[in-house]
């Protein structure tokens, strides 16, 4: 939470996710109840500061306070499948639909606007993330190698890049350092895999 430097943590509890704040050294703030919530996809900071956190199980969007108090709230299952990943740009959401082989984009009133990625470009998405120069990055794992799909802000394909040194079956997230490199996780070895940048012709 760029605002404060506090961290926002999503796991599994017991039965459903849970979410806890941390200070930047680690130190628990507090939990935020969000019993609405069965499994938590995603989580992004607005601009304002509020969480966003997407539910995997009822494809559905929510935006909360720091308090946990419900500010407003859409539903994506008319749209999509199982949501993976989030992305906020401006004031709209862009949402990987793993099942659904694409990313969705909706305002942040929940309207539907377009769809970005097909099948056999970005298979099962689980990570998104924007560069600086508005290039739009969409990671998935699927065939037991990290694979990246660039897209222009328009939704156009610029380039497709692979990691072909390192197996993976199950990579989560996608994100650019202020340096440009990408970095996921693969959850198959608990590994953090950060990757040289791209550069799109």
């Amino acid at each position: 939470m760029k605002g404060s430097g506090k961290f926002v943590i999503c796991d599994r509890g017991n039965e459903r996710s849970r979410m806890q704040i941390f200070t930047k050294q680690g130190h628990f703030v507090r939990k935020i109840s969000i019993r609405f919530v069965d499994i938590v996809a995603s989580l992004a900071i607005t601009r304002e500061g509020h969480i966003v956190v997407v539910d995997s199980v009822t494809p559905t969007l929510f935006i909360i306070s720091e308090q946990g108090e419900i500010i407003s709230w859409f539903e994506c299952a008319d749209y999509m499948r199982e949501p993976s990943d989030i992305f906020i740009s401006g004031t709209d959401f862009y949402i990987c639909d793993f099942k659904g082989h694409n990313v969705v984009v909706f305002s942040e009133a929940g309207e539907f606007k377009r769809r970005i990625g097909f099948e056999n470009i970005t298979n099962f998405p689980n990570g998104i993330d924007v560069s600086d120069a508005g290039d739009i990055l969409i990671g998935d794992s699927h065939g037991n190698r990290f694979h990246v799909a660039v897209f222009s802000s328009e939704g156009k394909l610029l380039g497709e890049f692979e990691c072909p040194h390192v197996k993976v079956s199950r990579c989560c997230g996608l994100k650019i350092t202020s340096e440009g490199y990408v970095v996921t996780l693969a959850k198959n070895n608990h590994h953090v895999l950060v990757l040289n940048t791209l550069y799109i012709p």
